[in-house]
């Protein structure tokens, strides 16, 4: 089969792995699924309007209201993840071989593309540079860190973030508008900085309206340190 790799196609790449995870769920043992499905959001925890396509991971927060900013933490989790614009295909194909289970959300770590570079089509994410993606296992024990061809199995650390969702396209001008809402919330705060690039995180596949289909844009944050009490530079 030959794979379409460019991001634009990305969330369609995510039916067929949603579609996928009921029958991988069935190599796992009865009893840890009888444990991971009691640990698991019901509807009622979800956002308003939100569709539920996949699991979280094991001690995500669910997604948080459309058009509130938030401060969230994430665990410890252990991803598979690739570089690129073709990131997708290339952790898609990771997962059916080893059989793992697709979890949402998708995590990705992302730059803005050149203006001149910019696709023309607003229906898809290809205004982004895709530094890398990440698919989250459902618990670190469901894999071992390594490098597989383009694949990397790795942990992400504890995160403390900001957090805007959004329901809806995600458009370049939308992203921006998430992004400055942001800045400006860590501005006002005062108590925050940020400690990294902001990050997506996707929840859903095409199957779902567009006017429907959710995001979280994050940006990672630790406390300010107060005047004089900073680490010596060595």
């Amino acid at each position: 089969m030959k794979w379409d790799v460019s991001l634009k196609s990305w969330l369609s790449r995510l039916v067929s792995c949603l579609a996928l995870a009921g029958g991988i769920e069935t190599a796992l043992g009865g009893e840890e699924k009888e444990t991971r499905a009691a640990a698991k959001p019901s509807q009622a925890d979800y956002p308003k309007g939100f569709i539920v396509e996949g699991p979280l991971p094991d001690g995500f927060p669910v997604p948080s209201e459309a058009g509130k900013i938030v401060e969230k933490s994430y665990p410890l989790c252990r991803t598979f993840s690739a570089q690129g614009n073709r990131a997708f295909s290339k952790c898609f194909v990771y997962l059916v071989l080893h059989k793992h289970e697709m979890t949402a959300p998708v995590i990705m770590d992302y730059k803005h593309r050149e203006s001149e570079k910019k696709s023309r089509s607003r229906n898809d994410l290809d205004f982004l540079d895709v530094q890398r993606m990440h698919f989250v296992l459902g618990n670190p024990t469901l894999d071992k860190p390594k490098q597989e061809g383009f694949v990397q199995v790795a942990d992400l650390p504890r995160l403390r973030v900001l957090s805007l969702a959004r329901q809806g396209e995600l458009s370049p001008d939308e992203l921006k508008r998430c992004e400055e809402r942001l800045n400006a919330e860590l501005a006002r705060r005062g108590d925050v900085i940020a400690t990294g690039p902001p990050r997506i995180l996707g929840y859903n596949s095409p199957m779902v309206p567009k006017d429907r289909s959710y995001w979280e844009v994050q940006i990672p944050i630790e406390a300010k340190q107060p005047k004089g009490t900073e680490s010596p530079k060595s």
